[in-house]
């Protein structure tokens, strides 16, 4: 269980980097220059399957929210400092 919740997190961690990314891109891949215009679908789906994956597993569901939102805090503090 414990190898399983290590890839869990591991598959999360690749999903919030690129739901924020693609947040700020265009379809062509171009950076967004109005943040009116941020394309959520992708942060939208992930919070989806995050919601999903709570119901159907039995695992500490405050631990594993804790890990996601360390995750989601490290990427955007990364894209804090880069921009």
């Amino acid at each position: 269980m414990e190898q399983d919740l290590g890839k869990l997190f591991e598959f999360c961690d690749v999903m919030i980097k690129l739901s924020i990314d693609l947040t700020a891109t265009t379809q062509s891949g171009e950076l967004r220059q109005n943040n009116a215009l941020l394309n959520y679908n992708f942060i939208d789906s992930f919070v989806k399957l995050i919601f999903t994956l709570m119901k159907i597993s039995e695992f500490n569901k405050q631990e594993f929210m804790s890990k996601i939102l360390d995750l989601i805090r490290s990427k955007l503090d990364l894209d804090h400092k880069r921009f």
